[in-house]
């Protein structure tokens, strides 16, 4: 007899209807993955994402996730309490019930007074898709950024395999994080996105104030920061700096410091921090 495959046996609710439920129920709706109901706080709101991703109910009642056998908690880290103190009270009708968030930096700590929820055996983790999800691009039809990502696991070990099968169903991958690593490992993806935007807004405004504009921008800057990418991906273990920092070259280095102080004053402090650690890389390199 065939065994049913996780993304068909799994009733999965989605409690949040931000970004991060959005995204989860396109890639889950996506495999063909029963969403048994959308909660949020607004109705209106778990309407809209329902609609979007084909969950069989909307709702604005925490106990409508009752007939789940997976609760993805897709709310801001400062609610995870309050909504998981509201789930102790709903009766599940599963005799296993997986109950995980999805915060970068919070364990799943957060949940473990769910345990003592009777109505089921309730195994709980947080499951943390490494991947920018702006709120402008929601509702586009073309958004969905949970593809060919990697999830950051954690939790109990029941609750962890299950997650692991679902996220394997959504052609994506797992690693495991301990409890205590959660705070840097999220900071791992602040780094290299919300840094990211930021150095690139900072060129954008040295380039404006010199009369280049955002589509010349892009054309100028696009190329390099592409290739860069390409640089890092392709060879993971090696550092491949060019420029004044890995050269040495203090009297262009301090010119240009200078320059920043004029030009964008906001910055100088960042760029002076980021381009000694530049010097570090390139000394230990060599």
């Amino acid at each position: 007899m065939r065994r049913k495959s996780s993304k068909r046996s799994e009733k999965v609710c989605i409690i949040g209807a931000g970004p991060v439920g959005l995204a989860w129920g396109r890639a889950l709706n996506r495999i063909g993955c029963k969403i048994s109901c959308v909660i949020s706080r607004k109705l209106s709101h778990a309407k809209r994402l329902a609609k979007d991703v084909g969950a069989a109910e909307a709702s604005n009642r925490i106990e409508k996730c009752c007939g789940s056998t997976i609760v993805l908690l897709c709310v801001p880290d400062h609610a995870i309490k309050e909504v998981s103190d509201q789930l102790l009270n709903v009766h599940f009708t599963s005799s296993r019930v997986v109950v995980a968030h999805c915060s970068g930096s919070r364990s799943s700590v957060l949940l473990e007074s769910l345990k003592s929820n009777t109505s089921a055996v309730l195994s709980v983790a947080s499951a943390h898709p490494m991947q920018t999800f702006p709120r402008k691009l929601m509702y586009t039809d073309t958004w969905d950024p949970i593809r060919d990502i990697c999830f950051g696991l954690e939790g109990d070990i029941a609750a962890k395999t299950r997650l692991r099968n679902l996220i394997k169903a959504l052609h994506c991958r797992s690693i495991t994080i301990s409890p205590d690593s959660k705070a840097l490992y999220h900071m791992g993806g602040v780094i290299v996105s919300n840094f990211l935007h930021a150095n690139y807004h900072a060129a954008r405004k040295l380039y404006k104030g010199i009369g280049i504009n955002a589509s010349q921008t892009r054309l100028v800057l696009g190329p390099i920061l592409f290739e860069t990418l390409r640089n890092i991906l392709s060879n993971p273990s090696s550092i491949m700096l060019t420029g004044p920092a890995s050269r040495g070259d203090h009297k262009l280095l301090g010119l240009q410091s200078s320059e920043i102080k004029k030009a964008l004053p906001t910055y100088q402090r960042a760029f002076v921090a980021l381009t000694a650690y530049c010097r570090l890389l390139s000394e230990e390199t060599r």
